[in-house]
């Protein structure tokens, strides 16, 4: 019989909410990220995308500037002249 899968835990428990017990710096030992970089010339690797087979172009969408023309609001506000002291 295989074991029950354990359930995630954090890397880096928190103290508090929001608050881990160990900083970045040691979150990136713990991690191995040092250990990519090195073995990647001090980089971290970059993936290209890859292509997808038959990849079929999006169309363009038709736009026609005059269905997109504003409004302007009503005002019925009554314009006064202002008050001079």
């Amino acid at each position: 019989m295989a074991m029950p899968p354990k359930p995630r835990s954090s890397r880096n428990p928190d103290l508090i909410c929001g608050i881990g017990k160990y900083s970045r710096s040691v979150i990136y030992h713990k991690r191995g990220l040092w250990a990519i970089k090195e073995k990647n010339g001090g980089m971290f690797p970059k993936h290209e995308p890859k292509k997808k087979v038959g990849e079929v172009e999006e169309k363009k969408v038709k736009w026609y500037p005059a269905d997109d023309v504003k409004v302007p609001l009503k005002n019925k506000r009554k314009e006064r002249p202002t008050k001079s002291s």
